[in-house]
Parts: structure tokens; sequence; C-alpha cells
């Protein structure tokens, strides 16, 4: 097989792999889809192992991720699956430079660390950041805690402020 070939595996195995959900406890499965789930994910790993072993270039660190995966949870092994293709794809590109571009990584699309943010806050970056938009994303989240923590100063003391005065003001506010 060539290197083009075996690279644009690689590609499809981190495609199917990023498009296995994050977690799988607590979602509402039934047995089959479950079974589907984890099906998709083991034949993940196996094609992995495979083209790690025929591509003799590719680092130890991919199968060092793929090692030990027995007694791992769900979340833990994808994440593994992923951290190895995305090395593959990184000594891939390394050995031939011609092959194509690094996987932007999909960390923000229907992960459970926008359920740590606060729904506001998201509400007014997560679609920013789920396109690309990474720099505007962030932009927006601060401007959204600015205009809060304007109101909850205006509304404790009763006086406007804005920029870093505010932040000053605020954090003595806190502080005290």
């Amino acid at each position: 097989m060539t290197t083009k070939t075996e690279f644009l595996r690689l590609k499809r195995l981190i495609s199917d792999a990023e498009a296995l959900p994050k977690i799988i406890e607590g979602m509402k499965l039934n047995n089959s889809q479950r079974v589907r789930v984890l099906h998709k994910r083991d034949n993940a790993v196996l094609g992995a192992i495979k083209l790690i072993k025929r591509n003799e270039f590719l680092s130890k660190n991919c199968v060092e991720h793929l090692k030990d995966l027995d007694g791992l949870d769900y979340g833990m092994k994808r994440e593994l699956l992923l951290e190895s293709l995305y090395q593959a794809e990184k000594d891939f590109l390394t050995f031939d430079p011609t092959l194509g571009n690094p996987t932007v990584r999909n960390n923000g699309k229907n992960s459970v660390e926008w359920q740590l943010i606060h729904k506001e806050i998201a509400q007014v970056s997560k679609q920013k950041f789920e396109d690309g938009y990474y720099a505007d994303s962030v932009f927006s989240a601060f401007r959204e805690i600015n205009v809060r923590i304007k109101v909850f100063y205006i509304r404790k003391t009763k006086k406007e402020s804005d920029g870093s005065d505010l932040m000053f003001k605020f954090s003595a506010q806190i502080l005290l």
C-alpha cells in the first residue's frame, strides 16, 4: 500500500473516532445502541493498531496509547485512541509533508466541557468556537463576563464603571 492510501485510511479513522460520543454513561441509549457505539469504538481501535503495525516509521507513542486499554472507562479509551491517531498523523506528515494538512481537533462540538460553562456565556461563544472562530469566541465570552460583572456591580453599589477600573473595583468588592 502507498503512504497516501495509508494516510487516507488514517484520516478516516480519525473522523470515525471523533464522531464517537465523548461519554456514554448517562446517555439515554438502549442496549443495541450502546453495543453499536462500543462496536464502532472497538473497530476504530483495531483499525488503528493494524495501521500502526503496517507503518514502521510511526513512533512508539502511537502504540503506547493503545496498550492496556482493558479496565479503562469508555471516555478514556476514546481519548487514548484519538491521541494515538493524532500522533500517527503527525508522524505521517513528518515522513511525507506532501500528504496534506493535520486534522483540526474537534474539541468543542458535543463536548461535556460546555456543560461546565455558564449557559449565557456558552450561548454567546459556543457556536463561534465550533465554527472555528476561536478568538471571536473568547472575545464574546469575556464581553459577556464583563457585562455580567458590570450589572452586578451597578446593583450592588448604584454606581457605573467600566474597563479595568470596573474590574479593580469589582475585585475589591468581592474580597471585602
